[in-house]
């Protein structure tokens, strides 16, 4: 097996058992785990590049389009990462340690 195969096969086990406890885990182990999660998901898509663009030129056969597709791309991810970072977690109570429900249930007990 070649290094660069092995390198991502590693890459892919270690994502998926970052998957989970990124899902169920609650503030600064949130945070800490998606961004080790980001950060080991573009390694990935950079190891798989070459595979990546040849899909596209195979989808996308006409070059104008295609550099259209991929400017479209890589902007709205920017968005994405950008509100991810400006937005932060705002909802979550950190001296409580528990997400503020935006649902009020403060009702008067009759």
């Amino acid at each position: 097996m070649k290094q660069k195969s092995k390198v991502n096969l590693l890459i892919d086990l270690i994502l998926i058992c970052i998957l989970f406890p990124v899902l169920f885990a609650r503030g600064d182990v949130h945070h800490v785990l998606g961004q080790l999660f980001g950060i080991l998901l573009i390694v990935h898509i950079i190891l798989h590049g070459s595979q990546i663009f040849c899909l596209i030129r195979t989808w996308i056969p006409s070059i104008k389009i295609r550099i259209a597709f991929i400017c479209v791309f890589c902007v709205v991810c920017i968005a994405f990462t950008v509100l991810s970072i400006l937005h932060g977690d705002k909802d979550f109570d950190r001296e409580n340690r528990e997400r503020k429900s935006p649902i009020s249930y403060n009702r008067s007990k009759e």
